[in-house]
């Protein structure tokens, strides 16, 4: 059988969602709702900031009679070392509970380049009201390229 590798944690962003300032449309395929974020950061496996999200959006839709919300996320980072980074955020959660998603980065950053080699494992929670916090993993196996990840940590 094949092995389950153990995941690592990268990096946890927080996001601030004005969840109740939306704009919803009823389609035959459900809700489609579309939120913002107000603020949010992205700390670094010790808790220190290493990003500020300046731009976030959620686009999904809600089948019929579900909490079941598909996550189409968007969002850009303004990294410590002043480069960009865009992020996609796809998955599903259970609305203001919980959600699973996977992560894929993209940025010039010289310092975060490391990034753009792994789609992310991305399990997260909401806090009761707004705010959800996001763990992202990579597979803890020994990929030469991710080399580089334990050298920025």
């Amino acid at each position: 059988p094949a092995t389950i590798p153990q995941l690592k944690h990268a990096f946890t962003a927080k996001i601030d969602w004005d969840l109740d300032n939306n704009h919803t449309i009823v389609t035959q395929s459900g809700t489609r709702i579309s939120i913002w974020g107000r603020e949010g950061y992205w700390y670094d496996t010790k808790g220190r900031q290493i990003g500020e999200i300046v731009r976030a959006t959620d686009d999904g839709i809600l089948p019929p009679g579900t909490q079941y919300l598909e996550l189409q996320i968007y969002y850009v980072v303004r990294l410590d070392d002043g480069h960009w980074a865009y992020v996609k955020h796809t998955g599903g959660a259970i609305l203001r509970k919980t959600q699973n998603g996977i992560v894929r980065v993209e940025t010039e950053s010289p310092k975060y380049k490391w990034l753009n080699l792994v789609d992310f494992v991305a399990p997260g929670s909401f806090n009761g009201t707004q705010i959800r916090t996001v763990q992202h993993y990579f597979p803890n196996v020994r990929v030469p390229v991710l080399d580089m990840v334990e050298r920025h940590y």
